[in-house]
């Protein structure tokens, strides 16, 4: 090979070689570059969480806009991202607790779920409490502690609270003093279970019709007030049958809620059914102020004896008896002038007679005293879930759209759709200003509580003892107390 030759295949061999570089400068990343991307971690979306939510007497629109309005927000818990798609179902009533018992034995719960007020202490053990850690980050908060005594009366705080870390022996004994004071001062004593949404309460429903035919122009407002009126609107025929009850009122099975309404006259009477240390206090002589100082005396058998006496036919009041309907059917029908009912019956008596004409008042009171009202309501609850499981945020995701939920602007739409009371300070005193059958019961709700019963045992303890009483008036006092060692042998238990 000549020198020439040499040369030109250099050339040819060099210029490939630098076309070659050119490319892998201008196409190819650096190897710096190539080596920083190969690093880079695989980007993975939100991780997909279902919450299933179960409800009793709410429709799934009732719900609808809040779940959407969570759903369109970005969830964020232990650095991770979330989409949580959250699934209501309505739950038949009479199957309810049945159903529910089944799907915690199957390990199928709810991770929502409604529960009675009454229902706490027997689900305790179900139950995740809200978190007291105060977390709140940006796109994951819960409901404070100081937010619930500030935003809430204090006996549906007093509902929710349970005595943390003992949830053995549960008794009204565990429970805070109804003081939002002491509340506060003893947080890191006690645990929330539920949280509020709305409220419902007793209150005095009337028949428009029969109180201007009567002439009566206004509902009565003490028990004074109301046994003259009930005179008034009280018909018999000439052979003692009820033409026109005045009042459902005296009777046990045929009387919608007559336990609760016979609980709420012995706590206005200063006694109570149960008190906080699991004393049945029916029959106990105990002291009672009045306008003339202390007296003793038997507060529930008095009540008692007050309730049973509009069934008796020797008395002047006399306006019910055994004989008569369901005492929604009777005013629902026009056959009874009044009912002591919840606001959640106004929907019953829509579907029963459309075309009645009746008012809500409030709830009626012994004269010169401060008012006590009985409530009752459903509160939606968090699952607590097994040792065992992976992932330990469910709960805390259920519990953040619960406080997502009570926030007022989202609650005001659950409460608008429902037609029901509100349970916030806030919103009631709205509600009271709307001068509404619902702000009556929102009115209500701050001196509105129930009593401690673990068991639906007590209920049917009470009404069969009105009954018994109003078979048997003679041994009546001696009925209460059979009763009472019932009730007690229930909680025993």
């Amino acid at each position: 090979m000549t020198f020439k030759k040499i040369i030109y295949s250099l050339i040819i061999i060099i210029g490939f070689a630098m076309t070659s570089l050119s490319l892998a400068i201008f196409v190819l990343p650096s190897w710096k570059e190539l080596n920083s991307f190969q690093a880079e971690p695989e980007v993975k979306g939100a991780t997909k969480i279902t919450l299933e939510f179960w409800g009793l007497w709410d429709n799934t629109d009732d719900w609808q806009e809040i779940i959407d309005r969570y759903q369109e927000k970005k969830h964020y818990f232990e650095g991770k991202e979330f989409e949580v798609k959250i699934n209501y179902f309505k739950k038949t009533p009479a199957t309810y607790e049945q159903d529910l018992r089944e799907a915690f034995e199957k390990n199928r719960a709810p991770d929502i779920f409604m529960v009675h007020q009454n229902w706490l202490p027997r689900y305790l053990d179900h139950l995740e409490p809200l978190p007291n850690d105060n977390i709140s980050q940006e796109n994951y908060q819960l409901v404070s502690y100081e937010n619930l005594v500030e935003d809430y009366p204090s006996q549906l705080i007093n509902d929710v609270i349970y005595l943390f870390p003992s949830r053995e022996g549960l008794g009204v004994g565990n429970k805070p003093p109804n003081t939002p004071s002491t509340l506060s001062q003893e947080r890191s004593n006690y645990q929330i279970y539920a949280l509020p949404l709305y409220s419902d309460s007793l209150a005095l429903f009337y028949n428009k019709d029969i109180f201007e035919k009567a002439e009566i122009e206004a509902p009565p407002a003490t028990w004074k007030e109301f046994k003259e009126v009930i005179k008034k609107l009280t018909r018999l025929d000439r052979k003692g049958n009820f033409i026109q009850a005045g009042a459902a009122i005296g009777g046990g099975q045929n009387i919608n809620r007559s336990g609760d309404l016979l609980a709420l006259l012995i706590m206005q009477s200063g006694a109570e059914v149960i008190n906080r240390n699991l004393e049945v206090d029916i029959n106990k002589e105990m002291a009672i102020k009045t306008s003339e100082g202390s007296v003793k005396r038997e507060a529930g058998k008095a009540a008692i004896k007050f309730y049973t006496d509009f069934a008796d036919s020797d008395s002047e009041f006399y306006t019910w008896n055994g004989e008569q309907k369901n005492s929604i059917d009777a005013f629902a029908n026009g056959e009874a002038a009044m009912m002591f009912n919840y606001q959640y019956q106004t929907k019953n008596l829509l579907v029963k007679n459309p075309e009645l004409n009746y008012g809500i008042a409030p709830m009626i009171q012994i004269e010169n005293s401060v008012p006590i009202n009985f409530s009752n309501y459903w509160l939606p609850a968090v699952k607590k879930n097994k040792a065992s499981d992976t992932f330990k945020g469910v709960e805390r995701l259920a519990w953040n759209f619960l406080s997502f939920a009570s926030q007022p602007e989202n609650v005001k739409l659950y409460l608008e759709s429902t037609g029901k009371a509100a349970a916030r300070k806030d919103l009631i005193a709205e509600q009271i200003k709307s001068n509404n059958h619902t702000g009556i019961f929102a009115s209500q709700t701050t001196s509105a509580r129930s009593f401690y019963r673990p068991d639906d045992q007590i209920d049917f303890i009470l009404t069969e003892m009105v009954d018994e009483i109003n078979n048997n008036r003679e041994d009546w006092e001696e009925v209460v107390d059979g009763s009472v060692e019932e009730i007690e042998k229930v909680l025993g238990n």
